[in-house]
């Protein structure tokens, strides 16, 4: 509203406007919980982070219900190493759906 009030400021108060990502990244869980994939996904790509670990898992279970298995696997990459009990399991999934079975197999020892 202030932007609005002041357009000659609206780029410096729009920098210092804190970031929404919190917010959002709740609603995109929601989405994804309800199915609604497009939603979900419109909702990871507006964040302003999209290189924390959660994103990248919750972007990565978003291809995979969109039946993207092979556009899921780098992003479940980004979240292996912080989030590796969560990740073996979807990584096992997309490549045993890709056929690429001696890495299902690699993962599904993982998890």
């Amino acid at each position: 509203l202030l932007a609005r009030t002041e357009p000659r400021k609206k780029q410096e108060i729009c920098q210092s406007l804190p970031s929404a990502d919190g917010e959002l990244m709740l609603r995109a869980e929601a989405a994804l919980e309800s199915k609604q994939l497009a939603r979900a996904m419109a909702l990871l790509d507006a964040m302003e982070e999209q290189t924390a670990p959660q994103w990248q898992l919750l972007r990565g279970q978003t291809a995979m219900e969109m039946g993207n298995f092979a556009e899921a696997i780098p992003y479940l990459h980004g979240a292996e190493a912080a989030l590796p009990r969560e990740t073996a399991r979807l990584l096992e999934i997309c490549y045993r759906e890709l056929e690429d079975y001696k890495m299902a197999y690699f993962y599904a020892k993982k998890g």
